[in-house]
């Protein structure tokens, strides 16, 4: 109840008294008009809070971690009845870890439209729900005050922004090497030569005439072979752990932030070598993006993005329930945000196996002291290699550590 609103009753209850110890009539109409006034007052917060319109769009539509975007919101009255004295109340992306609110104040004449405008710095990657949240809607008088929880409302819409990784370019990473048929798995170099669906080798004897590559052979003048049976290379594993991991408010923020531009940064390095790479995560149930150029880059990126961290498998019983993949794939890398004993263990027995792995550990501070860290040390003399990155760490240089 406003100071005004209590005031008004008290007026009431005086006017009233007044008719019944006097008797005068005078005081019965006055209470009437101040009925109908007050009455009048509710009906008019209520309409502006039923009748107001509103549009929430974002420009650019499509933003990385360190830009800027553009919360733009128009506000409509599209009635012959103005609504004085609106308060819209909306969020930011500061004020969502800030626990504040933006409140701006403004009337609407019968149909007017304002836009409001309001620019924000992308300093996270992930999904977050800003925009108008309330309106305070009082009458001409200002007896009577509503604030009005718009989410509540049937037509409400909520305006989501997903904030895409940052994307860092590492020049090189420890890709996993394995041998096949006695020789060593490359990358693939680029060739001025047309693609072709084999390879050719010299001509060996007993190779049949159907094998021959004649117009080859004749360009260089010697017999040279068409082979099919090119060893196919293993895919590269990236898994992501996504579990619950403990940290609350801005600290878990600035983890999974950094756990996705971490897992960008390689996506992106793997692809760019032409090496065939696949992401695992957990949400809700096992999911994989899969891609062996930078052309496939895309929808690793929007997965990063959309990614949540509040699955309740652990790494270490995902590496369990994947090991036939794994002993399958050339090698693994690791983003995660936890070591605990459990995947410590998964991961020495992984090394015993001979698969190998390297583990990118997200970490609020580095402690030599912790236990992660002496876990970290232990996997390295088992030949994990491992490297812990802080939010406030460049993955480029973590990242460089490892070669």
């Amino acid at each position: 109840m406003t100071r005004r609103l209590l005031l008004f009753v008290v007026v009431m209850v005086v006017t009233f008294c007044a008719g019944l110890y006097t008797g005068i009539r005078l005081y019965y109409a006055l209470l009437f008009g101040q009925v109908v006034l007050l009455l009048f007052a509710l009906a008019s917060v209520y309409y502006t809070v039923f009748k107001f319109n509103y549009l929430q769009s974002f420009s650019p539509l499509i933003v990385k971690k360190g830009e800027t975007v553009q919360l733009n919101m128009q506000l409509f009255n599209d009635h012959a009845f103005p609504f004085p004295h609106l308060t819209v109340v909306y969020d930011t992306l500061d004020t969502l870890f800030s626990g504040g609110e933006v409140r701006k104040e403004l009337d609407l004449a019968p149909h007017e439209k304002v836009d409001v405008g309001e620019e924000m710095v992308c300093r996270y990657r992930g999904q977050y729900t800003v925009g108008l949240r309330r309106i305070v809607a009082q009458d001409a008088m200002r007896l009577v005050r509503v604030d009005y929880d718009m989410t509540k409302l049937y037509y409400y819409k909520p305006c989501t922004l997903v904030i895409y990784p940052r994307i860092a370019e590492l020049g090189a990473l420890p890709f996993p090497m394995v041998e096949m048929d006695g020789q060593s798995r490359q990358s693939p170099k680029a060739s001025d030569e047309l693609t072709t669906p084999f390879d050719t080798r010299a001509y060996q004897q007993g190779d049949p005439l159907k094998t021959i590559h004649w117009k080859l052979s004749a360009r260089k003048r010697e017999l040279v072979t068409k082979q099919y049976d090119i060893p196919m290379r293993p895919h590269t594993l990236l898994y992501i752990d996504a579990a619950a991991h403990g940290f609350e408010g801005l600290t878990a923020v600035e983890l999974e932030d950094m756990a996705c531009e971490t897992a960008t940064a390689i996506c992106r390095c793997v692809l760019a070598h032409m090496l065939p790479l696949e992401m695992i995560f957990y949400n809700e149930g096992r999911q994989s993006v899969a891609g062996a150029t930078l052309h496939d880059f895309a929808s690793f990126h929007a997965a990063l993005a959309y990614m949540t961290f509040h699955d309740r498998e652990k790494m270490a019983d995902v590496l369990g329930q994947e090991q036939a993949l794994l002993a399958r794939a050339g090698g693994i890398l690791l983003v995660t945000c936890q070591m605990d004993e459990a995947l410590f263990n998964r991961l020495i027995l992984l090394s015993g196996s001979g698969i190998t792995a390297t583990v990118f550990f997200i970490t609020p501070a580095v402690d030599p002291d912790s236990k992660a860290s002496h876990a970290l040390l232990e996997l390295r003399r088992y030949g994990v290699k491992s490297v812990q990155i802080t939010p406030r760490d460049s993955v480029e240089q973590k990242a460089g550590e490892l070669l």
